[in-house]
């Protein structure tokens, strides 16, 4: 190969380098970010866990729950835990 093919490709790698570098750095960037999105959203967000069967009205609120939503859910826990079945 001719001396001016070779730097032609030299050059050429080496620009294909920096734009594999510049992509990698703006997609670590973009998972960083979207990582701390999903962090701060979860921390954010109010989950309210409901048992699958209701027997009674309960009341739930950002800060407190009424005692018939513990009887509920401490009744499914329980259920959960002790039964022994082949399912």
């Amino acid at each position: 190969m001719e001396i001016s093919k070779k730097k032609n490709l030299l050059a050429m790698s080496k620009m294909l380098n920096v734009f594999l570098a510049v992509g990698f750095f703006t997609a670590s960037f973009a998972c960083v970010v979207l990582a701390a999105a999903l962090t701060y959203l979860s921390l954010k967000e109010s989950r309210t866990l409901v048992p699958p069967t209701l027997s009674q009205a309960f009341s739930e609120s950002n800060g407190d729950v009424d005692e018939s939503y513990l009887m509920l859910m401490g009744s499914y826990f329980l259920h959960l835990k002790y039964d022994i079945t082949p399912s």
